[in-house]
């Protein structure tokens, strides 16, 4: 019986932790890459009446190897090591030096400044604003965007509209994020976590543990 229970606790503990290929609830756009191109679909509340068919192909300048996105902000990651976002801007969630867009928040593709060598993108969603994270091909991770709870990993929690080295952090081969947790699997095979941490005897940090 106690067996059944500790394997339980660690499965949610599992799910938590290591978010694989989530999918947000709230009503918002999904993407889709196909041969290098972009298409999205969904509701959209800036659509007429908020509801939208399939929308037409993102117009972006290179192939696309992955996409993502949460609230209403999506990101695409170029076979260039670029990284593209649009949608709203709000939190500096674009990457381009500034906050906020036009008049009904959203902003067309267009790279994230300051950025290269790319090689895996994630995003965790806080509220409708977001915050994205890109590991580069050196084990180095960086971010920008909404910083609440601390998520950008940078040890403030003043949102950034330009991407920001995650401090204390290095040799990085993967990594996820949900809602305001963000987690890191280390070439050495340690995991590191770190934003809100909804588990027993943890609290909300703004420094990796």
């Amino acid at each position: 019986m106690s067996h059944r229970r500790s394997g339980s606790f660690l499965s949610r503990l599992c799910q938590q932790i290591v978010v694989i290929a989530t999918l947000t609830l709230l009503p918002t756009l999904n993407s889709y890459a196909q041969l290098g191109r972009v298409y999205t679909w969904g509701y959209y509340p800036h659509a007429p009446n908020g509801i939208t068919t399939p929308l037409p192909e993102i117009s972006l300048p290179t192939n696309v190897i992955q996409t993502g996105g949460t609230g209403q902000v999506r990101a695409a990651l170029m076979s260039d090591g670029t990284v593209w976002a649009w949608g709203y801007n709000i939190q500096g969630d674009l990457g381009r030096g500034f906050f906020g867009g036009n008049d009904n928040g959203d902003l067309p593709p267009a790279p994230v400044q300051n950025l290269s060598n790319v090689v895996q993108i994630a995003t965790g969603m806080e509220g409708t604003a977001s915050a994205c994270f890109a590991l580069k091909s050196d084990g180095t991770l960086w971010s920008w965007g909404s910083n609440g709870y601390g998520q950008l990993g940078n040890g403030t929690n003043t949102s950034q509209n330009l991407p920001v080295q995650v401090k204390n952090l290095t040799n990085v081969v993967q990594i996820d994020a949900t809602d305001h947790t963000v987690c890191a699997l280390r070439s050495d095979g340690t995991v590191w976590v770190w934003g809100e941490i909804n588990f027993p005897n943890y609290a909300t940090n703004t420094t990796l543990v």
